[in-house]
Order: structure tokens, then C-alpha cells, then sequence
């Protein structure tokens, strides 16, 4: 139990599930709903299942970057990674099997999340493109579950430009294992100083978009006091540390901090409607 606690990044899986409730929330109080809550859980499964099948692909690489974690370790099987890989993605679609949309979206999400480590990882860009799109998808869903997907337009978009850097930073931090095994990641194709000025233009396009619901009327003015410190803040702080400094022990704590900034990008948005 402790090694699937661990392979599936509960981290990842309760940001996902809080996710899909905050596009919910956006639209209705009632976030508490079976409906609601399954669609959130399913999800949650996804993501969870993505790490699994991730880890499975990435096992030789793995032993060269990151030899602590589950696979490489031995703290799990193979056969016991991939049925629980299985399970999680057949509950999932259990889940929302009454919701055709929310079905279908389940089961896309699956299948190219599989394709994704399988193949798509590895290539110039596409693999992080497709993160992105998965990572802005969760808002899409929570607000389609609620009834309004339009709700989730904007914090689709903060998500997906936010994971697209993040996942470049992942990849700066993997590259001598990446490297090593012909994965043609950008990093690996173009170098840090190119993955670092690409970070910095998404992290000026993603404080510009974040601006747009206050400047719209979307989102109230708390929204700005939290957003402009709390996450335009900590991603120019974040390039700041990461131009001063690209060893892989700092590319892993900037790559933490983003993840803990984005339920802070949470909580302003439900901040900059509910208040």
C-alpha cells in the first residue's frame, strides 16, 4: 500500500480531484453532489493511473534520474503496477458511465495519457503539450459536470500554461537520463538556456492571462490580491532562482514550489468569484 501511495502521486491526484471541484464550484454551491464528486474521483483516478503507466514506461530511465522510486527500487512489480493501472482506469469509467460526456472525456483522457508515456514523452514538445491539455482539461470537466462548461475557460487556460512550464523544468531536471536513453526531449534537443527564455515567455504570457478575468469583470478584486503575489509572484521568483541556478537539486525544488502554487491558483479563483 505504501508503494501505490507512492507511485501515484497523491499530490498530483488531490490537485487534479480539487481541481475539477473548484470548476464545479464556479458554477453551482452544491459542489457536494454525487454527480459532482464522482466526476472529481474519476479524474482523480485518471491522474493516478497516468502516474502508474508513466512510471512503467519510464522504468529504464528511471534507474539513471530517479533510482529511489518505486519501479527502480523494487518497492513494486511490474504486474502488480500495471493491474493496478487497469483497475483504477476501469473505475474511473464506472464512474461517470451514466454521463456519456463525461464518459467520453474519461476515456480520451486515457487513452492519450497512455500514448503520451508510451510515445509522445519523449518528442520536442508534443509530450508537454499534451500535459498541458490534460492539466487545463480537469477545469473543462468539473464545469461540464456542473453544467457550465464555459466556467472553466479561463482556469483551463491558467493550468495548461502553468503545466507547460512545469513540465519543461521536469524535463531540464531529467535530461542526462533522457539524454541517455534517445529521448528527444526539447531540453535535450535545444539546451537549458533555450528551455529557461522558453519558460520565462510562458511565465509573462500566463501573468498577462491571468489579469484578463479582473480586467473583463469576470473576477473580483480579492482575486487580484491573491493572484499577483501568490502566483505572478512566486513564477517570476521561480525564474529568477532557476537563470541563478539549473542544478538538478534546484530544478527539483522550483518544480515543488510550482506544484504548491497551483493550489494557490485555486484558491484565487474561488476567491475571485465566491467573495
Amino acid at each position: 500500500m505504501k508503494a501505490l501511495f507512492r507511485i501515484i502521486r497523491p499530490e498530483n491526484v488531490i490537485i487534479t480531484f480539487l481541481s475539477v471541484l473548484t470548476a464545479a464550484w464556479l458554477v453551482t454551491d452544491s459542489v457536494l453532489t454525487p454527480g459532482i464528486l464522482r466526476a472529481a474521483l474519476a479524474a482523480a483516478l485518471v491522474t493516478a493511473a497516468a502516474n502508474i503507466i508513466n512510471d512503467i514506461f519510464d522504468l529504464a530511465i528511471d534507474r539513471v534520474n530517479q533510482p529511489g522510486r518505486v519501479l527502480p527500487s523494487g518497492a513494486m512489480s511490474l504486474p502488480a503496477a500495471r493491474l493496478c493501472y487497469k483497475i483504477m482506469n476501469m473505475v474511473a469509467l464506472a464512474l461517470t458511465i451514466d454521463r456519456p460526456d463525461l464518459f467520453l472525456i474519461i476515456a480520451g483522457s486515457q487513452f492519450i495519457l497512455y500514448f503520451y508515456s508510451r510515445s509522445f514523452k519523449k518528442t520536442v514538445l508534443l509530450g508537454n503539450i499534451i500535459v498541458a491539455f490534460v492539466g487545463g482539461l480537469a477545469f473543462i470537466f468539473g464545469a461540464l459536470a456542473a453544467g457550465r462548461i464555459m466556467a472553466g475557460v479561463f482556469p483551463a487556460l491558467f493550468a495548461g500554461i502553468f503545466h507547460f512550464a512545469r513540465e519543461l523544468i521536469k524535463d531540464l531536471q531529467d535530461v542526462e537520463g533522457d539524454r541517455q536513453y534517445q529521448a528527444a526531449t526539447f531540453a535535450v534537443r535545444f539546451g537549458s538556456r533555450k528551455v529557461l527564455l522558453m519558460v520565462d515567455a510562458l511565465f509573462m504570457l500566463l501573468s498577462g492571462i491571468l489579469l484578463l478575468p479582473f480586467l473583463l469583470g469576470i473576477y473580483n478584486v480579492y482575486y487580484i490580491y491573491m493572484v499577483v503575489p501568490g502566483v505572478i509572484g512566486v513564477t517570476v521568483y521561480t525564474s529568477w532562482q532557476l537563470h541563478k541556478n539549473t542544478t538538478v537539486e534546484n530544478l527539483s525544488r522550483m518544480s515543488i514550489l510550482l506544484k504548491v502554487d497551483m493550489l494557490i491558483g485555486l484558491v484565487s479563483i474561488i476567491v475571485g468569484v465566491k467573495l
